[in-house]
């Protein structure tokens, strides 16, 4: 195995992760008709890893990067 991802079978609102062989995976799964903004969520979500990454001293890949830039 290299990698797994995570699979629910529902429609609830949730932010799932999992760390397996130095990786981590991970699925968001939102309803956009209840999460104002929903549009921006994602962007905003990774600008947090980013910044999270920062402060524990991570690399963060540049494409990534350029997502928040």
């Amino acid at each position: 195995v290299k990698a797994v991802q995570l699979f629910f079978d529902n429609l609830l609102t949730q932010v799932d992760l999992i760390s397996y062989a130095g990786g981590v995976y991970g699925n968001i799964i939102l309803d956009e008709e209840q999460l104002p903004n929903s549009e921006v969520f994602g962007q905003l979500y990774v600008g947090a890893l980013v910044e999270l990454a920062k402060v524990l001293d991570v690399d963060v890949p540049p494409e990534v990067k350029d997502l928040v830039s």
